[in-house]
């Protein structure tokens, strides 16, 4: 079977060496570009997320008949995982109809008959140096510029997928966890700039994990979301520590748990990363969250409602009752809309948030945490200040000012480590860059992509690497992919120079 970096096969089976090496950013077209198409899914994702964290956060403050609060967090765990589901029937429907979604490609196109005609690949790493004019076989033109399914490319999912989907799913449910008991003791919008510190935990496992190379801009960029988490978690402990002793304790828990929480949740993120974009079998995006769910909701269902439920606490004597949950759910009908609402919007959000993943990578998903406080807080305070009974959201207080300068900063971050990008912030030794000028890493990133956009073919990349710039002008190969065939034309030229 042909693997889905496209590495061709010889005659005799092998693969040649090297030819699978590539970055995750290059093992699919869109990746790191971000267009209308990235930016719509992105923004997407910050909205539906923006609802998610005050629909929870409402529902924790809503009271039942009795006047007792839904405080349930494995409660709301289990609704996103139910919610999660969704995605596998979608999944198979996409399949079955071969409709057209981010992932899917191999699923939908089907090979013709002249992209089955077999090929012997040539190395370019071993091709004698004849000038730059070297013969790019079939595989290789299709990987580069159509990416359609290989007959070696079997577009049936393994079995053993759905198990070892099982992983992300324990990560998103130690984290959901981690998060949702953190909440309990912190605003909704401390709480989304805690995640904030997602991206420096995705940062290290992207460098350590995947291999991927950072450079010293980016590691500044994280630096910065350093400072500003810790700016948000002070504003946390001032503002409780300026009301009571009690307070001050309930913010300590809820910050350690947002924190830890947050570290959980990028294992995730680098780990769903690399099933989607890394591994030879690519995991499907619905697939990837629909199946998180369904793993999800039996760990909740089996492993963490039994601990809830013995755990002391003040639900009944126990940390979470079931019974409890499902009585006031049952008589509640505001209890009712609220969760059939969160389960829609934790939906469609983890639906684009794993597009996002695709899409572009696991950073631009912590960067996604990283964007939705400025929703998030913007909502709270409106909450608040528009209704009449001040039950819900966030009012304006003398630490909020820190709490704003966190904020600052973490977008400050943000756009640090986006550089070049549109929109980002480029360090050129300008006053807002404290004496900092990587204007060198930035040539080199733009020079990198015009160069990965000359060579569309994995054994060209590599050629091209090997030899000098005098040897092999860039410029012939701007020319070359105007040439329609490359398998035809750059036949003719090898018997050239075979002559």
């Amino acid at each position: 079977m042909m693997s889905p970096q496209g590495a061709a096969t010889t005659n005799n089976g092998t693969t040649p060496k090297g030819n699978n090496l590539r970055s995750p950013e290059s093992s699919h077209p869109r990746r790191g570009e971000k267009g209308l198409y990235e930016w719509l899914i992105f923004g997407a994702a910050i909205w539906t997320g923006t609802a998610c964290s005050i629909l929870s956060k409402v529902l924790y403050e809503t009271t039942d008949e009795e006047g007792h609060k839904f405080d349930k967090p494995i409660a709301q765990t289990l609704a996103m995982f139910l919610a999660m589901i969704l995605g596998v029937p979608i999944h198979w429907v996409v399949i079955y109809w071969k409709l057209p979604f981010p992932g899917y490609d191999r699923f939908r196109i089907e090979p013709s008959k002249e992209e089955r005609v077999n090929s012997t690949p040539v190395d370019f790493d071993r091709t004698p140096r004849r000038g730059c004019h070297k013969e790019v076989t079939n595989d290789e033109e299709m990987e580069g510029l159509l990416s359609p399914r290989s007959e070696h490319d079997d577009s049936r999912i393994p079995i053993w997928t759905y198990f070892y989907l099982f992983v992300p799913a324990a990560f998103d449910c130690v984290a959901t966890v981690l998060c949702a008991i953190g909440l309990l003791y912190l605003d909704v919008s401390i709480y989304q700039l805690l995640r904030g510190s997602g991206i420096i935990f995705v940062a290290i496992l992207r460098h350590y994990y995947l291999g991927e190379h950072s450079f010293l801009f980016q590691w500044t960029g994280v630096g910065w979301n350093v400072l500003s988490v810790l700016l948000v978690g002070m504003a946390a402990l001032l503002a409780s520590s300026h009301s009571n002793k009690s307070n001050l304790e309930d913010a300590v828990i809820g910050v350690t748990f947002m924190l830890a929480g947050t570290m959980v949740q990028s294992m995730m993120f680098v780990f769903e990363e690399k099933v989607m974009s890394v591994d030879e079998d690519k995991v499907p995006p619905l697939l990837l969250f629909g199946m998180e769910g369904v793993w999800g909701t039996l760990i909740t269902i089996f492993f963490l409602y039994p601990i809830g439920y013995f755990a002391y606490g003040n639900d009944r004597g126990s940390f979470e009752d079931p019974w409890s949950t499902w009585e006031m759910l049952k008589s509640t009908p505001s209890i009712q809309l609220l969760m059939f609402l969160y389960c829609l919007s934790i939906f469609i959000y983890n639906l684009f948030a794993v597009l996002v993943t695709f899409s572009l990578s696991s950073v631009w998903h912590s960067i996604l945490d990283n964007f939705r406080p400025m929703t998030v807080w913007v909502t709270d305070l409106v909450l608040y200040y528009s209704l009449a009974t001040n039950t819900f959201g966030e009012p304006w207080t003398a630490y909020s000012w820190i709490q704003l300068g966190g904020l600052f900063i973490l977008v400050y971050g943000t756009m640090i480590y986006n550089a070049p990008d549109a929109g980002s912030i480029k360090l050129r030794g300008e006053w807002y860059s404290f004496g900092l000028d990587f204007s060198d890493e930035y040539h080199d990133i733009q020079a990198q992509r015009r160069f990965s956009t000359m060579g569309s073919y994995p054994s060209l990349q590599r050629f091209l690497r090997s030899r000098s710039r005098h040897e092999c002008d860039p410029r012939i190969f701007m020319s070359m992919r105007e040439i329609p065939s490359p398998k035809i034309h750059y036949g003719s030229l090898k018997e050239q120079h075979s002559i």
